[in-house]
């Protein structure tokens, strides 16, 4: 249900599966694989393309995080 209603959120949005992913993980912490198929459906992608996505942006995370999660800037 809480997937379905971020897809309605974003039901008018071009280009909204990254929006989508990043709603999902909001809200669950991480973006759960039950939900591929439901966004991919929705917005009239493949799984692939979906996945392709989820797994090209490194904040996107496809398992529920650790308890203490360490970023370091690998900038100039």
């Amino acid at each position: 249900d809480r997937v379905r209603r971020i897809l309605a959120d974003h039901r008018d949005v071009e280009g909204a599966c990254l929006p989508v992913l990043q709603a999902v993980q909001r809200e669950f912490g991480y973006v759960p694989g039950a939900a591929l198929p439901m966004i991919a459906a929705a917005l009239r992608l493949s799984q692939a393309d979906v996945h392709g996505v989820l797994s090209f942006y490194r904040d996107l995370r496809r398992e529920p995080p650790a308890r203490h999660v360490v970023q370091i800037c690998q900038g100039e």
